[in-house]
């Protein structure tokens, strides 16, 4: 018989996800305390991709997370004064995130840049992978995400 922890994909799935997450709050927990790695990235995605601001919706929809799930991020990031709300200009029953300038300055504080933490975790995590094997492996994180886009 196989071994229960090991037998099933999700089940290792969630094992590495959660060193990982251990590993990210670590790295964090160096520079600033209280940041969840959703938390972090949403404010890089605001700070650097987005042009300091998006609605509410996108982020639900570019980190796949639940409405209530981003409620609660967001709220928790506008407690730190990382990020601000309003109602959106067209569609007032939107909501429009900004990231503040303490939220900036957070980003740009990091030596070598906010994704600099990032790339250290996954390094560590991928530690004697060859570049074709993280790209294989990545490859397969997209198509299983996929397969359970379906349910």
């Amino acid at each position: 018989m196989k071994d229960l922890c090991k037998a099933y994909v999700g089940n290792n799935i969630k094992m590495v996800h959660n060193k990982i997450d251990t590993l990210f709050t670590k790295e964090t927990n160096k520079l600033f305390s209280g940041l969840t790695n959703t938390q972090y990235l949403v404010l890089i995605y605001l700070g650097e991709e987005n042009d300091k601001c998006a609605l509410q919706k996108e982020i639900e929809t570019k980190f796949e997370l639940s409405h209530p799930t981003t409620v609660g991020i967001i709220k928790r990031l506008s407690v730190q004064d990382l990020v601000v709300t309003r109602p959106y200009e067209k569609n007032k029953r939107q909501k429009e995130v900004m990231i503040t300038s303490k939220g900036m300055s957070l980003l740009t504080s990091i030596k070598n840049g906010p994704r600099s933490i990032l790339n250290k975790v996954d390094n560590d995590a991928l530690a004697g992978f060859s570049e074709e094997e993280k790209n294989q492996l990545n490859n397969y994180l997209y198509r299983i995400n996929d397969n359970l886009n379906e349910f």
